[in-house]
Order: structure tokens, then sequence, then C-alpha cells
């Protein structure tokens, strides 16, 4: 009551959490200025500990209510001198949002506002909740960098698979795509030596280059409780509709080897 609101204002005390055990659990450490909840365990005032949290005027929910009662999480602060427990400043949020025909679930780190966002996506800032509508599906974003990796392979498509049926590498379109593209390669390269354009052989070194690629895309099957595609880290982008590519300054391929580009 007289205490000076720092971490010497009292004892120190126990707080119960929802999940603890060795070096795992939930932890949310009480900050300063929060209300919290004293028990004393068997009734002994030597063994106080903290059930809970509560909100009160000075310490109110994260989201506005009763508006945004669809809204259940968490939302932190960033922790500054002073204990981390002010309305104001960064913060990161996990939001689970109920919204009746507008569910969406969403990450976010106020750094650099980086976010991942799924389903119904509406844009959730400060205390006000939910604000301006911004699309359907997935977004992840941010205003620094960015990196996807994937040391096995990586497929980009645009296939779709309806209600996440079908294993999450299966290309089947792609690689029969792939294939037709090397049939046609192979038939071409068949002509210009029938016509003299090229000589014997000039083909042949790239023909299987394709069919090595091709079938390590598509998989052979043989490996015992793994789904065939992408026995190599390749990274695959196709698309039924199309595949386009455009900046204002310059583009640079390169291939160590080949380089094979075939249309019709």
């Amino acid at each position: 009551r007289y205490g000076a609101k720092n971490h010497n204002s009292s004892c120190w005390v126990r707080v119960s959490a929802a999940w603890a055990g060795n070096q795992l659990g939930a932890m949310h450490v009480p900050r300063i200025g929060q209300e919290v909840i004293v028990d004393f365990l068997g009734g002994d005032p030597d063994q106080p500990i903290c059930t809970g949290r509560v909100y009160n005027q000075m310490n109110t929910p994260p989201w506005a209510l009763p508006a945004q009662q669809a809204l259940s999480g968490f939302r932190s602060r960033e922790l500054k001198p002073g204990g981390g427990n002010s309305a104001a400043g960064r913060s990161n949020h996990l939001v689970l949002d109920d919204t009746e025909q507008k569910i969406q679930a969403q990450i976010k780190s106020d750094h650099q506002h980086s976010s991942l966002s799924l389903g119904h996506i509406t844009r959730i800032e400060d205390n006000a909740g939910r604000k301006d509508h911004r699309g359907e599906g997935f977004e992840l974003r941010t205003d620094g960098h960015g990196a996807v990796r994937a040391k096995d392979g990586l497929i980009i498509s645009t296939e779709g698979r309806p209600n996440a049926n079908g294993h999450i590498t299966d290309l089947s379109e792609t690689a029969a795509r792939l294939q037709n593209g090397q049939s046609q390669h192979d038939s071409l390269g068949d002509l210009a030596m029938q016509h003299q354009a090229q000589e014997e052989g000039d083909q042949g070194d790239v023909a299987h280059a394709i069919e090595a690629q091709n079938k390590a895309i598509a998989g052979d099957g043989k490996t015992e409780g793994k789904f065939p595609e992408l026995s190599e880290p390749h990274l695959v982008l196709t698309s039924p509709a199309g595949i386009e590519s455009t900046t204002p300054q310059s583009t640079h391929q390169h291939s160590g080897q080949h380089h094979a580009i075939t249309s019709g």
C-alpha cells in the first residue's frame, strides 16, 4: 500500500500458471501496476501465492468491450523502464476473431508491421480492435526483410486443392506438363538433327538433364512412408492460368548447365 510501486514493494510471490513444468509451460509475468489476486496456501500468511490477475479502471482489456467481444487472445507490450504496463507503445498480439461469418486468426508484431493473417482478414490495431476489411485467404507481410526457406524443396502454386485435400507436395498436373515439355524438346531435337540443323548428340545432354530434373520433381515413389514428390530440393513455380514477372529495373537469370524453354 505504501510501496514505491517497484520490484521492492512486496515480498517475492509465486505466480500460478495455466501450465507449468520443467522449463516448459505458459509464462505471463505480472508487471508493475497490474492488479493481482493473492491467496494463502492453507491459510498460512507465510505462504502467499498469486492466483490470477483482473482488469479494472486503470487496467482495461486489450480490446475495447463490449464492441470487440468477438476477439480473444493475447496482447503484450514492449517492456520499457517503468514495468511495461503502459497503454501506449509497441505491442505483439495473437488474436482469434470469432466475428460471425468473418472469422480470422492473426499473429502480429508492431516491429516492422510484421504479421501473419488467416481467414477473413480484417485489420486489428491498438485498443480499438477490428477496423477495415482487407481481403480473404492469408497474408504474410512485413515492412522489413522476408525469407522463405525449405531445405527439402519448395512449391509455390495456384493449383487448387479444395478443402486442403491431398498431400502437401502433390503436383501431379505440374509433373505432367513438365513431361510434355520434355517430350516436345526431344521431338524438336530429333527434327533438328534430321534436317542437319544440329549435330547428332548436341541435344543429348540437355534431354538427359531435363529428364533427370523431371524425375526428381515427380519422384519415383520408392521412399517408404513418404510422398514421392521432390526427391531433390527443387523450387517449383506452377499455375494453371499463367506466371507473370515484371520489374522496372533488370532481370537476371543464370543456369550453370542447361537452360530449356518450351511452349505450345
